[in-house]
């Protein structure tokens, strides 16, 4: 639940600190005193994105904080820090330069983080919710939630992408197939060129320098002949005197270990030139300048660098390329025994798909039953005597569909393959219709009342915020909706901005909103009211005359009911 609310230099607040109780908490107001901004602030926690204009005039930021009491399984979900009475700090702050910061207690998050964990504690209901129950796809989520399909809807969720991600493969493959087909001839000249070119890797580095050596060949031969004499053939040749130096070192025996270092590098440096002169000799004797063979390194060279610039690839790229072209043809040669193992994995995956839809199915079904009479029990309380309400259920046929059920293709979409729909019939002898066409605001109002207690979305003690239920309701409702809300007031904490006194009335706690000028500057400001201050709100709410006694007769006996009530049992 939602303990405290503070709301700072948002728009015309300057300051407020609000303490909420269990149970129902109303707010009240004349018209544009400032109701709207509790709930503003409250969707800043939600994390609805920040407007710098809201921010009030002459200051740097506006903030946002709430201090909630949880329950630990929550806490432990999101490894939140709790205070030793399970207390957790949501704070947002809109600075104006435009930025947005969320905390969790003192530790920074994003806006997402924090709209990931105040969603599990806050749950907003208003006009917006009629607009929700206006478009029919949000049917199947209110039916979903009063059949508690999470765990089947998971199931469905992980099946679905399980079969896309089959079908997916399927398809990649049909069009690879398809566009290589349309290359086949192509792909075969193209490797027919490449094959009778004989290209290897590596080929044209090793022509290259195969080319350089030939070109300089008197250079090379003369250049390794002399090496050679100097290293070995010379009497004063470098074998030699390395040679001559090791053996006077090695006299000198076991004087110090340095000198044995010394002798024993020498004679790996006499070991090491005597091998290099070995490949050079075995080069020399390998080294042939046949007529013609530079001149036909050459042309070799001036075809590959012609199939280079054709192709835009080096060699090297061009044998990889030449591998996959293979790899590619085969495919098409074999492309009846891949399309085959494809197709087997994605049926059997469909197969598994049909399975949990039919599951989610035969769930809805029974549960609109279920569904159906408890909100026509509901709406009969709710002052709409005869009304009738069903939830339809259908399929949407789609011959392109993979999926067959009751012998047609029906469209798989992401919550299942059930089109939801609620109908009404709103009085007796009225035709039925879809809630969104025959339903009048009123109506509708009563309806979102009647499935938010119906339809239990929320965790047990969460916050439930109510913005102008009574909107487009007639006066005669009020008490009506008022036991509703005192009765969802068992279950969850509530906060409801309402114009209507019947309501009013029936809070644990009651904060009248209220706009001043003061120097020229506006103010609202927000306050609990208790004995005659709420008598006074109350009766203002009634209106007629101000300060008739007939209104504040009439408040001190909705105040006396309401009093008169068994006080309800706080949750702990």
């Amino acid at each position: 639940m939602l303990k405290t609310l503070r709301i700072q230099n948002l728009a015309v607040v300057e300051d407020v600190t609000l303490s909420f109780e269990d149970g129902l908490n109303v707010l009240t107001g004349s018209t544009g005193a400032g109701k709207s901004l509790i709930l503003s602030a409250v969707n800043y926690l939600l994390g609805e994105r920040a407007n710098a204009q809201s921010i009030r005039a002459g200051e740097e930021k506006a903030l946002v904080e709430g201090v909630f009491r949880v329950d630990q399984p929550l806490v432990n979900s999101f490894l939140l820090t709790a205070s030793s009475s399970g207390e957790v700090r949501l704070r947002r702050e809109v600075h104006k330069n435009g930025r947005s910061y969320a905390y969790v207690g003192e530790k920074s998050c994003t806006v997402k983080q924090l709209q990931e964990i105040s969603r599990q504690l806050i749950e907003p209901h208003g006009q917006n919710e009629q607009l929700r129950l206006k478009d029919s796809e949000n049917h199947v989520v209110y039916l979903d939630k009063f059949a508690s399909n999470e765990a089947v809807l998971g199931r469905y969720a992980d099946e679905l992408e399980s079969f896309q991600e089959a079908a997916g493969r399927l398809k990649a493959f049909d069009d690879r197939i398809a566009l290589l087909k349309e290359k086949k001839e192509l792909i075969e000249h193209r490797l027919d060129e490449l094959e009778r070119a004989k290209i290897v890797p590596r080929e044209k580095d090793k022509l290259e320098e195969s080319i350089r050596v030939l070109e300089n060949a008197n250079d090379v031969f003369e250049a390794l002949a002399e090496a050679e004499q100097i290293v070995y053939e010379n009497e004063e040749s470098a074998i030699t005197l390395i040679s001559r130096a090791r053996n006077r070192i090695e006299r000198l025996g076991g004087l110090n270990s340095k000198f044995e270092s010394f002798t024993r590098n020498l004679g790996e440096a006499e070991v090491s030139l005597k091998e290099t002169v070995g490949e050079m000799r075995a080069y020399l004797d390998g080294f042939e300048f046949e007529p013609g063979e530079l001149e036909r390194k050459q042309e070799r060279l001036a075809s590959l660098i012609g199939l280079e610039r054709r192709y835009q690839m080096s060699i090297d790229e061009l044998c990889e390329e030449a591998e996959r072209w293979r790899s590619e043809l085969e495919s098409i040669e074999f492309e009846d025994e891949e399309r085959a193992k494809l197709r087997s994995e994605k049926n059997k995956r469909l197969n598994r798909l049909r399975k949990v839809a039919m599951e989610l199915r035969d769930k809805r079904r029974e549960a609109a039953r279920r569904l159906d009479k408890r909100m026509t029990g509901e709406l009969e309380k709710l002052m709409m005597p005869g009304a009738r309400f069903r939830t339809d259920l259908s399929v949407e046929v789609d011959p392109a569909s993979d999926l067959v059920i009751e012998k047609q293709r029906v469209r798989i979409h992401l919550y299942g393959v059930d089109q939801v729909e609620f109908y009404v019939q709103t009085n007796p002898g009225e035709n039925e219709g879809p809630l969104c066409e025959v339903a009048s605001s009123g109506e509708l109002s009563r309806i979102a009342l009647a499935l938010k207690e119906v339809v239990s979305s929320g965790r047990e003690g969460s916050l439930l915020v109510f913005d102008e239920l009574d909107a487009g309701v007639g006066a005669d409702l009020g008490e009506m909706i008022s036991r509703k809300l005192r009765a969802l007031g068992e279950r969850y904490q509530i906060i409801c901005i309402t114009h209507m006194p019947q309501i009013a009335a029936k809070a644990e706690h009651h904060f009248v909103v209220r706009k001043t000028t003061t120097k020229g500057r506006t103010f609202t400001r927000v306050a609990g009211a208790e004995g005659d201050e709420r008598l006074s709100e109350i009766a203002r709410m009634l209106g007629g005359k101000e300060g008739s006694e007939k209104r504040l007769a009439l408040a001190r006996e909705m105040l006396q009911k309401k009093s008169s009530k068994t006080t309800r049992q706080v949750r702990p």
